[in-house]
This record gives structure tokens, C-alpha cells and sequence, in this order.
């Protein structure tokens, strides 16, 4: 499965990330809950962001899961939850992602 979510986590990044070579990120793949995950690197963060999954939210509304759910009450870090493309209407990326 790791190695599955890494080819996806590729294609995603190649796709959203082609016309951005600005951007700088940290690619890692890791077995384990996505908020454990999340919670072991976030003492050592300076950001975690994460990308919202349910696109059953009214359209200018996000409805959180349960991963961002525990960000919200256990996070050291601050945190921001990405809308999907289709919340925003289009596959740009939003401008809290072009920053370094």
C-alpha cells in the first residue's frame, strides 16, 4: 500500500504542481493513520497541510473529517485544510500553497 499511495502522491504533485516550480515541499510516504502521521512530524513543523476529502460540502462550506477534526484539537502546529478542486471550482492551486 505504501508503495501505491507513492505513485499516486507522484502523480498528484506532477499534476499540481508542474507549473508551480516555486513551490517547495517534503515528499514522504509513510505507513500509519493519517493523523498518527501527522501528529509525529508536527512537533517539528512549521506547517501541516492537509487537503479536504469530502466534496459533499455546500458549495462555499468544507465539512472537516477526522483527520483534520484531530488537528484542530491536537496539532502543535498551525494547520490549514486545503478545499478539493472542485469546492474551488478549478485546479489551480490556492494561493496559501504558493508560498515557500
Amino acid at each position: 500500500m505504501v508503495a501505491e499511495a507513492g505513485t499516486e502522491l507522484d502523480d498528484a504533485l506532477a499534476r499540481a504542481l508542474d507549473d508551480r516550480p516555486e513551490v517547495r515541499f517534503h515528499r514522504r510516504v509513510e505507513a500509519g493513520t493519517a493523523l498518527r502521521v501527522l501528529m509525529d512530524h508536527a512537533a517539528s513543523a512549521r506547517m501541516i497541510v492537509v487537503g479536504q476529502r469530502d466534496e459533499r460540502a455546500p458549495v462555499g462550506e468544507m465539512l472537516l473529517g477526522s483527520t483534520s477534526r484531530g488537528l484542530v484539537e491536537f496539532a502543535p502546529c498551525p494547520f490549514v485544510v486545503l478545499p478539493t478542486a472542485a469546492a474551488r471550482g478549478t485546479n489551480d492551486l490556492p494561493a496559501a500553497v504558493h508560498g515557500h
